[in-house]
């Protein structure tokens, strides 16, 4: 594998600046297991980030997902999860997950972009930018080792923009400014996150997450639509990978959302700032 600084390529059109971000000395390390001495590290700061809002699987959900590493699970699906912790001198600069997604019937290589988290010290500095684009080299990489070669799409699910939420603007915001679209017109569930026995013991049925969701699909960049049989494979990729290690009481929801899914019918895919949800 290159230098994590050297996949240019991987860029997305709007983070070519990123180029110049000062990279000397930024380590980038991979976590692999558990038991890895920057996990609990990571781990934690993402926690506190997403976790009271419930924006994070539970520990040992993540636990799982790290042995994927490329093994087939059910159904011929292979599964890459990836952990990164960015630093330089000791200093936290970021970290971010992800999983690549693969079947061979799917016509598409699906990407996962799970959390992004930049520390204060290095927002603005062009660090996103990479960020946002190793998910792609991983793709890559995965891709070459299966013996596939597929378009690849990074899908994320965040949060949408309404009224009084103005925290979410920046993230917004700076995905756009990248060239990532938003699908307009479906209503994305993200599953719920909370821990099983939390649910259970409030004696509440789940209650997955509204969510918008954003994507980049590598070989299409400035296509603004995209077809509902495509769609359809993207969110059922998704909620393949979470069914693994989530419950079917918590899946429920979002496998009724596939369904409403409008096979013949395109959607848009507009700026992540738009707010109107109608369907085209």
């Amino acid at each position: 594998m290159k230098p994590w600084f050297s996949y240019v390529e991987a860029l997305a059109p709007g983070d070519r600046s990123s180029i110049d971000f000062p990279a000397d000395g930024v380590e980038v390390t991979s976590i692999d297991s558990i038991d890895h001495p920057l996990f609990e590290k990571a781990f934690s700061a993402l926690w506190s980030e997403f976790g009271e809002k419930a924006e994070i699987e539970q520990k040992e959900v993540i636990e799982r997902r790290l042995k994927w590493q490329g093994k087939s699970t059910s159904s011929f699906h292979r599964y890459w999860y990836q952990l990164l912790w960015i630093e330089k001198e000791g200093v936290p600069l970021g970290v971010r997950d992800h999983t690549v997604i693969f079947h061979p019937d799917q016509k598409k290589t699906i990407v996962h972009l799970s959390h992004n988290l930049l520390f204060p010290d290095s927002r603005r500095s062009g660090l996103a930018g990479w960020m946002r684009a190793w998910p792609l080299v991983l793709a890559a990489e995965c891709q070459k080792e299966w013996g596939v070669d597929k378009p690849i799409t990074l899908v994320a699910e965040m949060e949408p923009l309404i009224p009084g939420a103005h925290d979410r603007l920046p993230r917004l915001l700076s995905v756009e400014k990248a060239g990532f679209l938003k699908v307009k017109g479906f209503d994305y569930l993200q599953p719920d996150f909370r821990s099983p026995h939390v649910i259970d013991r409030a004696g509440e049925s789940s209650s997955p997450l509204a969510m918008s969701l954003i994507v980049r699909r590598v070989s299409d960049e400035k296509e603004e639509r995209i077809s509902g049989g495509e769609l359809h494979e993207m969110v059922s990729a998704l909620y393949g990978m979470y069914a693994v290690g989530f419950r079917q009481k918590e899946m429920e929801l979002p496998w009724k959302r596939v369904e409403s899914i409008k096979l013949n019918c395109d959607y848009s895919l507009v700026k992540p700032t738009e707010t109107s949800p109608e369907l085209t």
